[in-house]
């Protein structure tokens, strides 16, 4: 901004501003910064919030004359995503599967605010499929302005390692007569005999 004025020259030195903030105006903004600046132009308000500036000169005459601009902030750049937790992931076979969640930035919105409107998309995690089966877990957001993130995935696994139990039916100790077939029951734990592996019987 510059101004001259015939007789006095140039009277850009003078030249006084008032700014009024339009919209989103403090008790409508809810972020925590860019919402108390009503005198200036804040760089850090919400998308399309709009500043009203006028320009104001005098020359020694007390001739007067005011120009006006109008200021809208907007905001172009998309929000970032933040993987939490390991990529990929592990999740024991039948068991909860808990989502380690990811979290946004952006340059204007502010980032707690974003991470809580963050979409989960993708595939379903069954914890009851067979170990090694894997899924494709999303993440994307949006901010104010709709500028859309880039979405970010995490792949999720089914482990499996715990070890299977194995139950005996019946008496952990088994006595068999001689000569006579074996019954299978194993585990099995025999005493005083050996156990002819060709013909399957007992010899005393």
């Amino acid at each position: 901004m510059e101004a001259t004025d015939s007789f006095d020259g140039d009277l850009t030195g003078d030249v006084r501003l008032d700014v009024v903030r339009l919209s989103n105006r403090p008790g409508v903004c809810t972020k925590k910064i860019g919402c108390d600046s009503t005198d200036r132009v804040d760089t850090m308000a919400p998308p399309l919030t709009s500043y009203r500036l006028t320009y104001y000169v005098s020359d020694r005459a007390a001739n007067t004359v005011q120009k006006t601009r109008l200021v809208k902030v907007i905001d172009t750049q998309k929000p970032s995503l933040v993987l939490l937790g390991p990529d990929p992931q592990l999740v024991e076979g039948s068991t909860e599967y808990i989502d380690p969640k990811a979290e946004a930035h952006d340059t204007l919105d502010e980032d707690d605010t974003l991470t809580n409107q963050i979409r989960i998309g993708g595939d379903t995690v069954d914890i009851y499929k067979p170990a090694f089966t894997q899924y494709t877990v999303t993440y994307n957001v949006a901010d104010t302005a709709g500028n859309d993130a880039d979405p970010i995935n995490r792949t999720v696994i089914i482990s499996d390692t715990t070890k299977p139990k194995i139950s005996l039916k019946g008496s952990a100790q088994y006595t068999q007569n001689c000569a006579a077939r074996l019954v299978h029951m194993a585990p099995l734990r025999i005493t005083r005999s050996c156990l002819s592996v060709t013909t399957g019987f007992l010899l005393c």
